[in-house]
């Protein structure tokens, strides 16, 4: 009774076999390197949605021409973000610590054209990318 292990065929098979396995399971279990960096930007993004919102609820509440009045009023982002905060949800109470590391918003010094707050990630000390949403 002789017993044969398949020879170099069956051999070569069951490699391609674990090879086969062994990447499909990196593929499903490594993460993938652009949804990741998608989702570091959503966050940013909705928060500047939430105070474009807000700014639209600021006029909605109060009418344009007193909306424009205080907006004028406010001195800086600070004030602007005070204006702002009873409209967004859990906001903390400085400006400066709405946004993720990382990213900035500028409120615009007018509401008379209502306009998307601008949006940007620092690269680094005297680089920076816009982040058009």
């Amino acid at each position: 009774m002789s017993t044969t292990n398949g020879g170099p065929k069956n051999r070569l098979a069951g490699v391609a076999a674990i090879l086969c396995i062994v990447a499909a399971a990196s593929y499903w279990c490594l993460p993938n390197k652009v949804s990741v960096k998608t989702s570091e930007v959503n966050l940013p993004v909705a928060r500047a949605e939430a105070l474009n919102m807000a700014m639209a609820n600021l006029i909605q509440s109060r009418g344009r021409v007193e909306a424009e009045e205080v907006w004028n009023q406010a001195k800086g982002h600070q004030e602007r973000y005070e204006l702002l905060s009873p409209f967004l949800a859990f906001s903390p109470s400085e400006f400066v610590d709405y946004m993720p590391n990382g990213y900035s918003i500028e409120l615009w010094a007018t509401l008379e054209t209502l306009r998307k707050a601008r949006l940007w990630r620092e690269l680094s000390s005297d680089a920076e990318e816009e982040i058009v949403y």
